[in-house]
């Protein structure tokens, strides 16, 4: 069973490229507040808060995850190569790859998937670990994992073995030298993207947050609390406002982003029902108190504090 997701475009075609995580700056204390500071290891890189996910189903740690990105690699990098080679515009050495040393967990708006359905729509649903792996120094692949792939097994000779429920357990891409349309952002460098273009500082750890079905859980955005509120100007609608939240995502055209706050507490969907018939019902998954799924590009505007 196939669910689809979409990558998140704006205008350039070559948008749906990803590239690796970009370096952390080299003084994140200067964008943060005290708070925030705190969670800042020696390295100056933020200190995550430990994955978790709503209601009472098992999530698989990061380290599981980054160990079923390698098999999966190793089951499905026989069909799947040429496809990553054409996504890079190289070559790649499947033999050679390996885990980069962060493995980034992007938690869901949406809550608990309810019971009865084929199992694939809660994990479509649900968070996701986003596994870089290298080539020597340079980032070549993605794979994203599900949290929720507790039912994946890895046999003697190293290859994944799914459930017979099936789906959603990884998406691939390969990574594409050019990073310069859609790349993979650290915590640290959205910090100091957004402290540059609005003088503001990040109060709290930043945390990753995926944008509501459909898109790819490889688009995840960094939710950023700043100090102060700051004026932005909605993409193409001409009106200003102030926010106090930007989320910065891989996109370039879309890089920074404000949430687009709705009365609708849940998103209805189509789902495979686990009857003998497999008939599909329509069913209304939750979302989480506070969390949106919808965002809308922003420009920042001059008229801040400091500016």
């Amino acid at each position: 069973m196939a669910i689809a997701v979409t990558i998140l475009t704006g205008c350039e075609a070559t948008e749906s490229t990803v590239g690796g995580l970009t370096p952390a700056p080299t003084d994140t204390h200067r964008f943060v507040t005290a708070t925030a500071a705190a969670s800042l290891g020696p390295d100056g890189r933020f200190v995550l808060a430990a994955p978790s996910a709503p209601g009472d189903r098992p999530i698989i740690s990061a380290e599981r995850a980054g160990e079923l990105a390698l098999a999966s690699v190793r089951t499905w990098g026989p069909s799947l190569h040429r496809a990553w080679e054409q996504d890079r515009g190289g070559p790649i050495d499947l033999a050679s790859l390996r885990v980069g040393g962060r493995i980034l967990f992007a938690r869901s708006p949406y809550g608990k998937f309810p019971d009865g359905y084929h199992p694939a729509f809660a994990r479509t649903y649900g968070p996701y670990y986003l596994v870089t792996l290298y080539s020597g120094s340079h980032p070549v692949l993605l794979i994203t994992v599900a949290a929720y792939n507790e039912e994946a097994r890895i046999d003697e000779k190293g290859l994944v073995r799914r459930p017979v429920q099936s789906g959603a357990e990884f998406f691939s891409m390969g990574l594409p030298a050019n990073e310069d349309e859609f790349r993979l952002v650290s915590p640290e460098a959205a910090v100091e993207e957004v402290g540059r273009v609005t003088g503001a500082r990040v109060t709290s750890t930043p945390e990753l947050v995926r944008l509501g079905m459909p898109y790819h859980p490889a688009t995840a955005v960094w939710k950023l609390t700043l100090d102060r509120d700051v004026p932005v100007q909605a993409r193409g609608k001409g009106s200003t406002h102030r926010v106090r939240e930007l989320y910065v995502g891989p996109v370039r055209s879309r890089r920074l982003m404000t949430a687009v706050r709705g009365n609708a507490r849940s998103e209805r969907t189509g789902a495979i029902a686990n009857t003998p018939d497999d008939r599909i019902d329509p069913v209304d998954v939750p979302i989480l108190a506070g969390e949106t799924v919808s965002f809308e590009a922003v420009d920042v505007m001059p008229g801040g504090p400091d500016q």
